[in-house]
């Protein structure tokens, strides 16, 4: 996880592309309840599993990360919460090897600069490996 916060930092997941458009929209479509109803069913599934001390302080150092870039980037606490939310279920996702089709389309959105909302999200059958390799890995 030490190379997903290098590449927060370094923005070259989150960046000034990620938050284009108006906050407070992005903000609605993501209570939606097709999106809404989709993370919080991901987000069930993942609370099932329980990380262990090491994982955890892990992904709390992600879940910073992630919240101080999206804030600087965005000037929105409630979009930087949303963004650090995301990411722990990314890692939660990742540790335990949840093979998921929205879960794939939240990877792929951020890998593509995107910011995960209802109506501007792709959800797909690809392999959600390459998706987490995106992000946990060297490229």
């Amino acid at each position: 996880m030490h190379k997903l916060v290098t590449k927060i930092k370094e923005q070259k997941i989150l960046n000034h592309k990620t938050f284009s458009g108006n906050i407070d929209d992005l903000l609605d479509l993501r209570d939606e309840v097709e999106f809404d109803s989709e993370w919080m069913r991901v987000y069930d599934v993942l609370k099932e599993h329980s990380m262990d001390e090491e994982t955890e302080k892990e992904i709390a150092e992600v879940r910073q990360t992630a919240f101080q870039t999206a804030y600087n980037l965005s000037d929105s606490s409630d979009i930087a919460a949303c963004v650090s939310d995301d990411f722990e279920i990314i890692c939660k996702a990742y540790v335990i090897g949840l093979k998921d089709r929205w879960m794939n389309g939240l990877v792929k959105t951020y890998v593509q600069h995107g910011f995960p909302c209802c109506g501007r999200m792709e959800v797909s059958e690809a392999d959600v490996d390459t998706a987490y390799g995106s992000l946990f890995g060297d490229d």
